[in-house]
């Protein structure tokens, strides 16, 4: 599916299918070719992209291969267990800021990265981002570095149609948004409600009374069955 080139001022979503071998993680399943990779979240410096990822299907006795693994590739300067919950394993990787990764690709657009979970047979992504003119120049990046990604869904989403979807005000999707995107909710906290706060111009008690209205009204229109909501 090829990106058609439209002016547009909605926000974007579009999954994209890598071919697996030649996805820098790749490496990983010639040592665990039964885990699964999930991308929990990057976080960019001024000289490197650090993203964190969690391997599953592995155990105690891959952990030292898998950073041994890791440590082969030119692209990353160095990796490290952070933490271990069941057999799920999460790992802090920082990226060289020379390589042609994905990360780089998505960094360049300005994108965001929504979800990503990688497979020996198979990686998907989810990118966010504010002009389709944007997923053009990520595929083009990728094809300059022998990246082989295919576009396989695409929605034009504006701020509006999620706000009417789950119940939620413009002011509390945007609470919701920036708390995520900006660490909030990762342990350990990357940010504090007071700068959290700072950003909108309001206090950390009214920016924190904005995020528990909108989550309570995300949790109702999601995760809370109809039967329960008429109760």
């Amino acid at each position: 599916m090829a990106v058609e080139l439209l002016k547009s001022h909605m926000v974007v979503l579009a999954e994209f299918a890598i071919d697996p071998e030649t996805a820098s993680l790749g490496e990983l399943f010639r040592v665990v070719p039964d885990a699964t990779i999930e991308l929990e979240r990057v976080v960019p410096t001024n000289t490197t992209l650090i993203p964190y990822i969690w391997v599953r299907g592995i155990d105690d006795r891959d952990v030292d291969q898998i950073e041994a693994s890791l440590g082969r590739l030119s692209a990353i300067q160095r990796v490290e267990l952070v933490d271990q919950v069941g057999g799920s394993y999460l790992f802090r990787i920082e990226w060289s800021s020379e390589s042609d990764s994905i990360l780089h690709a998505i960094a360049d657009i300005d994108g965001t990265m929504v979800s990503g979970t990688g497979t020996r047979d198979t990686w998907t992504i989810e990118l966010r981002c504010e002009h389709r003119e944007d997923l053009t120049t990520f595929q083009e990046c990728c094809e300059r570095n022998d990246i082989r990604v295919e576009l396989t869904a695409l929605h034009d989403v504006t701020s509006a149609e999620v706000g009417d979807r789950y119940g939620l005000t413009a002011a509390q999707r945007e609470a919701i948004v920036s708390s995520y995107e900006r660490g909030y909710w990762q342990s350990p906290r990357e940010t504090s409600l007071e700068e959290l706060a700072a950003e909108f111009g309001i206090s950390g008690q009214a920016f924190g009374s904005r995020l528990r209205r909108g989550l309570g009204r995300l949790i109702e229109r999601t995760l809370v069955p109809r039967t329960e909501q008429s109760k």
